[in-house]
């Protein structure tokens, strides 16, 4: 008898998961969750009532009649808990308060160093809170859930991270455990690459999309969707594009491998490969100390060296793109990061390369575009992971507890 109740609550569980999933993308009657979920109207109205009861769902008041009496029209309370969204890169901290609904109530990014320890940057993330606090004092108390995204390979069961190139001092840090303790709250954390591609994913409100999100900045990483779902391999390090070779006799880059993707296309590369070429460009806007965005962005406005840098950029990424069009045949391939602000400066000549190197059947069902966020796709799939682990069974709980607490006034 036990273990009926059990999977009946199970059930429950899931459809009231279903529910919000359906009201986070629209605002919905009672009666078109019902037809669209398949559960009767009484069931339905039982977990509306009880999401109402923990000022989860709002009721908005009346919708247009097909036939019969107006319905009501509900919506997700966006206000109910928030998220922070947390980005730590080689050269950046970025931090995002959000809502339910992903919106960036407030934001910072700070200077970040491969030097710096955990304990560094936990500092900094701390003032950062505390910041955000003094601005938003009735929201912050509010956070549910922290999502992490940090570049390097993550085991995503534990939240350590596992020998990342970019943050060497990071090596075997259990980053998910170590924030929860400092902040008290829930915590995960996972690759920058494969939260780009969770963000695309997510706002693209599709659920069975196949999809490669390409992190084009410091390093070269990729994150793959398989029918939505994120593919790790057996030990969490997929999606390390940028260690593949795309030519057995070239040179060693970051990666240490010869004629890896990062020997051609890591900001390190290319920015070497700006300090080489400098002195032939005399009226170039680009200075020795030009960062990878600064040459990405002089390569869009037209800046002759700048455009030589990130063509070749392009023809190269073209060539690991065609490889793994092939293998995987996605319905989209993504590009973000810094060097992406360049725009068509890079996507032209790396279209061009998929048109010679893949084959039709797999070219003609790809669209490769850049990224819908900019330089920010990483920080809102942290936010869409916190999301992620509110929306689930072993979420839910805690979501219902911190939408239940009283509501404090901001000045």
């Amino acid at each position: 008898m036990r273990s009926e109740t059990l999977d009946l609550n199970a059930i429950r569980m899931q459809h009231t998961l279903i529910l919000l999933r359906k009201l986070w993308y629209e605002d919905i009657s009672r009666a078109e969750l019902s037809r669209r979920i398949g559960l009767s109207r009484s069931a339905i109205s039982s977990i509306v009532s009880e999401l109402l009861d923990v000022n989860l769902v709002l009721e908005l008041g009346l919708g247009a009649s097909l036939g019969g009496r107006k319905p009501t029209i509900l919506r997700l309370n966006e206000n109910a808990a928030y998220l922070l969204a947390v980005d730590i890169g080689k050269r950046h901290l970025g931090v995002a308060l959000l809502d339910l609904r992903c919106n960036i109530i407030e934001e910072t990014t700070c200077e970040h160093h491969r030097e710096y320890t955990p304990e560094d940057t936990y500092d900094e993330l701390d003032q950062v809170i505390q910041g955000f606090k003094k601005k938003h004092p009735g929201k912050v108390p509010r956070i549910a859930m922290i999502g992490v995204s940090i570049a390097g390979p993550v085991n995503y069961k534990t939240g350590q991270v596992i020998q990342p190139p970019n943050l060497p001092s990071w090596n075997e840090e259990q980053v998910a455990s170590a924030i929860s303790r400092r902040f008290g709250i829930p915590t995960f954390v996972d690759n920058d690459a494969n939260l780009g591609a969770l963000a695309e994913l997510h706002f693209s409100g599709l659920s069975d999309q196949h999809l490669i999100y390409l992190k084009c900045a410091t390093g070269i990483g990729a994150g793959i969707l398989i029918d939505g779902k994120i593919y790790r391999g057996v030990s969490g390090g997929a999606g390390e594009i940028g260690h593949t070779s795309i030519n057995e006799n070239g040179p060693v880059g970051p990666s240490g491998y010869p004629g890896s993707l990062e020997s051609y296309v890591s900001g390190a590369m290319l920015l070497k490969r700006m300090l080489e070429l400098l002195p032939q460009y005399p009226q170039t806007c680009l200075r020795a100390d030009s960062t990878l965005q600064q040459l990405a962005l002089a390569a869009k406005d037209g800046d002759e060296l700048a455009t030589r840098i990130v063509e070749d950029a392009g023809r190269h990424l073209g060539i690991a793109i065609a490889n793994v069009v092939n293998l995987f045949s996605p319905s989209e391939v993504i590009l973000g990061g810094d060097l992406c602000l360049a725009e068509g400066v890079l996507l032209d000549p790396l279209k061009q390369m998929l048109e010679q190197r893949t084959m039709l059947i797999n070219r003609e069902q790809t669209n490769v575009r850049l990224t819908r966020f900019n330089t920010r796709t990483s920080l809102y799939g942290a936010g869409v992971l916190a999301l992620y682990e509110l929306f689930d069974p072993n979420g839910l709980k805690h979501l219902y507890e911190v939408a239940k607490q009283p509501l404090l006034t901001e000045v």
